[in-house]
């Protein structure tokens, strides 16, 4: 058996010399002693060429690599097979696109694979089995390889293939709508690159998690992370990652509906990769889209162009043209030529090719072009099914409750404040929905006179229910903030009365016991406790009320800063509720902490005043920033700040905010009848 094995190598040495008759001296070096030299020297000599080819990108296929393994194998050197299959498959994958062929080399070599002793080498041809997997949108299967070679790389305590699978992983998870996994994964991977100093592989997570913001809506929040990515990597010299962030950020632009911005960064990405031999692969892609792109704006002479190189590049690279890149610029070309019942056809077909993989988006935006084709061959009928489709799964996959869940992960790594954005995002969505209802009576009524009448009175209804639904979300998110003080305020008296209680007992208990470490231990978890709860629900308010629960603030900030504060407080416990005297407290909360956190106030002016009907809080910060007027653009669109303006709402106030050169002043007035 190797020596038939041995011949099947001999003979492939013509191949092999004409895949490199264009590499350097070495490689001619190389294979004049590969030919002149058998079994176990061939061996050696096969797989210096084949890492050498490899590492300098003087591959035009993969031959070299199967012909090293199937020697490899022969002669029983499992770990020098495993290393060259996993340069094999990575070729595949990132430099000639077939990942197709990569999938089968997993059944093909299954038998030794298995008996690969190095723990680096198997994980490394794990992960590019699931990167095959992945970029033939088989998300489930990918994710199934990523969670193995976390297994294998967390036993072996191999760091770099820990965060490398997570990332993957994450990626994953974000294509196939898992948005809760996909953020948990991204941050964990930006930790552990942290960790490492992987400058590059950081790079990577950073665009993916930006990504994910944009699939949620938040493309202002992504925007800021690729373009910190993109100074990275220019500073850095790996302008190779400029390809997926532009092409990201040409994404974000369609879905904002803003056209020239996602032609100019197309076109960006598509220029990094002409400099870049390995990330040609992607070319089909950009290309692709950029068809779509000028064909959705009208401009044919550029779609046609652009068309051709992506049809010469096919043909050139021997791709199919049933692929799903080459369909989907065929489908827009054609609608935009107004070649309404090819494009049908043609859209069933990229459809139905969509269909074999996973990604929930691509699936989506595929269900909505037959719908809109359909409406415009005159075909309400066969439109309806692929509308409804594409509703489904923007219903499902991307629906509120999910982005809501995407916060709360957000909020354990980065602010507080993130569900605060999401009720932003609700409103902004829930308008959106509104005026998409309106458009559609519109285009409807417009082609039925006769019934004008009745057309007019749904869309007055319409929009009076568009109101109310603007008024809802603004007591949803009201409500939410009420809810979230609720949890808060119960979470913060369970563990005062149930595990402090306990604590408390413990730490007389240990008094007993003469042990001075465990005394002051258990003292020492018990304030922590008491300090956690105190943060939950500031009680001060029911005991002492809320102008000495705003005093003991103060002092606390105080305490803790190099700030000089300057304090007068009227009682007013008497003018507000505790619910009242909660939701200023928390404003109040929020203005310090922004002041300690970011701003540079040098001294800090505060008062609690009774004036004229009207219960007005007042804190002047002097030393802001070299620029307030700039500030004061941002700061008003912040997080924060909006979360304090659905506070002072709540209890009918209103919320002022003044700047000067030196100074930034915050004011918040409450009317109260029968009040000063």
């Amino acid at each position: 058996m190797k020596y038939r094995v041995f011949l099947m190598a001999f003979f492939c040495i013509p191949v092999l010399m004409a895949q490199e008759k264009e590499g350097d001296a070495i490689s001619q070096q190389l294979l004049e002693k590969i030919t002149h030299s058998e079994k176990a020297e061939k061996l050696t000599w096969l797989d210096s060429l084949a890492s050498y080819s490899y590492r300098n990108n003087l591959l035009s296929n993969d031959s070299i690599f199967t012909e090293t393994i199937v020697l490899a194998v022969s002669l029983d050197s499992i770990e020098l097979a495993g290393r060259q299959l996993s340069n094999q498959i990575n070729f595949l994958n990132n430099y000639v696109g077939k990942f197709d062929a990569s999938i089968a080399l997993h059944e093909k070599h299954q038998a030794w694979i298995d008996r690969i002793k190095n723990p680096g080498t198997r994980a490394s041809i794990l992960i590019n089995f699931g990167d095959a997997h992945y970029y033939m949108h088989q998300y489930q299967k990918s994710i199934d390889y990523y969670n193995e070679v976390e297994e294998l790389a967390t036993k072996h305590d191999l760091a770099h293939y820990v965060a490398l699978s997570t990332l993957y992983r994450g990626e994953s998870y974000s294509f196939n709508g898992n948005f809760v996994e996909s953020s948990k994964d991204y941050q964990e991977a930006i930790h552990l690159f942290e960790q490492l100093n992987d400058t590059t592989n950081l790079m990577s997570a950073q665009s993916s998690l930006a990504t994910l913001y944009a699939q949620n809506g938040f493309f202002s929040e992504a925007k800021a992370i690729r373009d910190e990515t993109i100074e990275l990597a220019k500073e850095i010299g790996q302008l190779d990652h400029l390809i997926p962030i532009y092409y990201n950020n040409a994404t974000d632009a369609r879905k904002e509906g803003k056209y020239q911005e996602w032609i100019d960064n197309l076109l960006l990405s598509n220029q990094y990769v002409e400099q870049y031999e390995k990330a040609g692969y992607v070319k089909p892609i950009i290309l692709s889209t950029l068809v779509e792109a000028y064909a959705t704006v009208k401009d044919l002479l550029n779609a046609e162009a652009t068309f051709q190189k992506l049809r010469e590049l096919y043909v050139k690279e021997s791709l199919s043209l049933d692929d799903v890149r080459f369909l989907n610029a065929q489908k827009y070309l054609t609608l935009a030529k107004g070649q309404n019942e090819k494009a049908i056809t043609l859209g069933q077909q990229h459809l139905w090719k969509l269909r074999e993989g996973e990604n929930f988006e691509d699936i989506m935006n595929a269900e909505k072009f037959l719908s809109n084709v359909y409406e415009l061959a005159g075909k309400p009928q066969k439109a309806y099914p692929h509308y409804k489709a594409f509703a489904n799964i923007r219903d499902s996959v991307m629906n509120v409750q999910k982005i809501n869940t995407l916060s709360y992960y957000q909020t354990l790594y980065e602010t507080e404040k993130r569900d605060a954005k999401i009720l932003v995002q609700e409103n902004e969505i829930a308008l959106l929905d509104a005026e998409n209802r309106i458009k559609k009576q519109w285009m409807w009524l417009g082609g039925i006179g006769l019934v004008f009448l009745f057309g007019a009175i749904l869309l007055i209804r319409s929009r009076n229910q568009a109101r109310k639904d603007k008024q809802t979300q603004e007591h949803f998110s009201q409500q939410l903030i009420q809810s979230q003080e609720e949890q808060q305020t119960r979470v913060s008296r369970e563990l005062h009365d149930s595990v402090g209680q306990k604590l408390m007992l413990l730490t007389k208990k240990t008094k007993s016991t003469g042990n001075a470490d465990l005394e002051l231990l258990a003292a020492n978890t018990l304030e922590e406790l008491r300090t956690i709860s105190r943060g939950l629900h500031p009680s001060i308010i029911e005991k002492l009320g809320v102008t000495s629960a705003i005093n003991n603030l103060i002092r606390e900030v105080d305490a803790n800063s190099d700030v000089f504060f300057t304090v007068e407080l009227d009682n007013i416990d008497e003018f507000v509720n505790n619910e009242e005297g909660l939701h200023m407290y928390r404003i109040l909360q929020e203005l310090l902490n922004n002041m300690v956190k970011h701003a540079k106030s040098k001294s800090v002016y505060i008062a609690l005043s009774v004036i004229e009907g009207t219960i007005q809080l007042r804190v002047e910060e002097t030393g802001w920033y070299k620029d307030n007027t700039a500030v004061a653009k941002t700061k008003g669109k912040s997080l924060g700040m909006k979360t304090m303006q659905e506070r002072s709402k709540i209890i009918n106030g209103q919320l002022v905010f003044e700047t000067t050169e030196k100074k930034w002043v915050t004011e918040l007035i409450i009317p109260k009848q029968h009040v000063g």
